[in-house]
């Protein structure tokens, strides 16, 4: 008997020239939950939209219960008894519990919906998931937990023979992630497989059977719970052969806080953060997913609005707002490039300029020759790889798009700069040039925060780090005394 639900036999796929899976073999037997562990950008969710059908795989096969199978979306995918959940429940705010769990399959009698039979019928599937919730129940008035409960139901009554769980108690507290591992339990029991995709090393163990670790698109390994410890999943999600380009300082960071940060709050987001950062320091806030950092850095800068605490620049409180902390020399670099960082229509001059628009323009008229004298000073500066100044911006790569937008911070004169995850989605070269650009940076006294949740980041550029997970600072540490497992270690415990 072929004990084996799913085998993935040398997937590959590419974006771009990229690997974003390299030749990676995956099996799941059938009534284990098996849980994929590695960094951001590892492949744990590309290898997890392959299966599920959301993207297709460029070489390699599938076999679902010994059979080779071709899942070309996720129609295919469900047919063949795969399901996938992601962190945001799908689902019909408008519909009951049972018409969310019977959406897509149905039952009619006599040309109208059976009501009386899909209530029932869902009664069943939620008595044995024991939740505290009827059929009837508007599906818009139910918790983050009972939803994830509704779509189980969905699960169980469809027959599902695997379920992908994508960070599935990132919104949890610890008494519904308790419920969860309990309708996990009751799923297992059931003969039906998991793949359980989380950065929390502490669930992992309390629930997982099997564990497989990724890093930069490879399978480094597959390991049954018993056999391998914490220490040792961290140990091969690193792996030792990272190399970090450190830039050694030759200004040190002074004494001066240029902003402090007391006891800042946001609901379901980060709780109790206070911090300081130093004239020309370089401050990281290293994070996974759900860690809070991304939310943190963009309430600091007033894109969010806060519940509690207060913020200080150079010893004054300061009202959290956009304008008040541009008024205040503290700019702001966003992770999504694309669609926050940069006008994709218009070209690089004016990309770079549009911060800056009173120094070079009088009686509202922009003076071209000054822009454009500018704009290249910063091109020469930053190494920007492009054919001019004139160059429309949606044409450079992702690296030199990073740049032309910290081109424009700095010609904004910011005493404070902060970045919200600087490398991501750019090669290792351009990589290595936004870390010199903003070592840079620090070395001219301008202080920078960087928010990462890739341990290059951290440590080839940051004289701190302050270690996130849900919500809450877990840790502190100077260079000098942290390396990427301790970090990696504190992120996912």
């Amino acid at each position: 008997m072929n004990d084996t639900v799913l085998e993935c036999k040398n997937i590959t796929k590419t974006y771009a020239g990229t690997k974003a899976l390299d030749n990676v073999d995956f099996s799941v037997k059938k009534g284990h939950i098996h849980a994929l562990l590695g960094e951001n950008g590892a492949g744990k969710s590309t290898l997890s939209a392959v299966i599920s059908g959301l993207q297709r795989q460029t070489s390699g096969e599938i076999y679902v219960e010994g059979n080779l199978v071709n899942i070309k979306n996720p129609a295919g995918a469900k047919s063949l008894g795969i399901t996938i959940m992601t962190q945001e429940v799908d689902y019909c705010p408008n519909l009951t519990v049972a018409g969310n769990v019977f959406l897509g399959q149905e039952k009619k009698r006599r040309g109208t919906l059976d009501w009386k039979y899909m209530n029932a019928q869902t009664k069943k599937v939620l008595d044995k998931l024991q939740v505290d919730f009827k059929p009837t129940d508007k599906a818009e008035n139910l918790s983050i937990s009972q939803k994830q409960q509704m779509q189980l139901a969905r699960v169980l009554y469809s027959e599902t023979k695997l379920i992908i769980m994508d960070e599935p108690t990132s919104s949890l507290n610890d008494y519904e992630v308790d419920v969860l591992f309990q309708t996990l339990r009751l799923l297992k029991s059931e003969n039906i497989s998991v793949i359980y995709i989380s950065h929390r090393m502490e669930e992992i163990f309390k629930i997982a059977d099997i564990v497989t670790i990724l890093r930069d698109g490879k399978r480094i390994g597959t390991r049954s719970i018993e056999e391998i410890t914490p220490q040792e999943a961290i140990s091969m999600i690193i792996g030792r052969d990272q190399k970090f380009t450190r830039f050694d300082r030759t200004v040190g960071v002074q004494d001066k806080f240029v902003l402090k940060v007391n006891n800042l709050s946001r609901k379901d987001n980060f709780q109790d953060v206070s911090f300081g950062l130093k004239k020309g320091e370089v401050l990281g806030f290293f994070g996974l997913r759900g860690s809070g950092t991304d939310s943190l850095i963009q309430s600091i800068f007033g894109l969010n609005k806060i519940d509690a605490g207060e913020v200080l620049i150079n010893g004054k409180k300061v009202e959290i707002s956009i304008q008040k902390a541009i008024a205040n020399k503290m700019v702001f670099i966003p992770s999504n490039r694309r669609e926050e960082g940069i006008c994709k229509t218009m070209n690089i001059r004016d990309n770079v300029v549009i911060g800056s628009l009173r120094d070079v323009s009088r009686f509202c008229v922009i003076n071209s020759k000054k822009s454009l004298k500018k704009t290249n000073e910063m091109i020469d500066k930053l190494q920007i790889d492009c054919k001019s100044a004139q160059q429309r911006i949606a044409h450079l790569s992702g690296g030199n798009q990073q740049k032309v937008v910290v081109a424009r911070n700095m010609l904004m004169n910011a005493d404070i700069i902060l970045i919200n995850n600087p490398t991501r989605g750019i090669d290792v070269g351009a990589k290595v040039e936004i870390y010199r650009i903003i070592h840079d940076l620090s070395e001219k006294g301008i202080s920078v925060i960087i928010t990462s949740s890739e341990t290059t980041d951290i440590m080839s550029i940051c004289d701190r780090v302050i270690v996130m997970q849900k919500g809450r600072i877990r840790g502190e540490f100077d260079y000098s005394e942290v390396d990427d497992e301790r970090i990696l270690g504190v992120a996912m415990n």
